[in-house]
């Protein structure tokens, strides 16, 4: 499924603050996926859909909680997107 169409205009302008992502994925299958390609492919999704800025570390600063889970009757992913902590 395209998520182009439910994520254009989620926000007024891009989020150029610090920020943390989390992803949840939910897989249809128990088979090994590779979580670093599914965030990386996630955070391009949210780039192009115009919800962040950037990728880059400044604004990306973490992916904490992010995890790959097995459900076979709702695939799915979950993306959580909060301002990043203060250090």
């Amino acid at each position: 499924m395209d998520a182009m169409p439910y994520l254009k205009g989620v926000v007024p302008e891009p989020i150029s603050c610090p920020v943390e992502v989390s992803c949840e994925y939910y897989m249809p299958t128990r088979r090994k996926v590779d979580l670093v390609n599914l965030l990386e492919a996630t955070l391009d999704i949210l780039v192009r859909a115009e919800i962040l800025d950037d990728d880059n570390s400044n604004i990306v600063v973490s992916h904490d909680g992010s995890r790959v889970r097995y459900d076979k009757e709702n695939p799915r992913s979950v993306v959580t997107i909060r301002p990043a902590r203060e250090e």
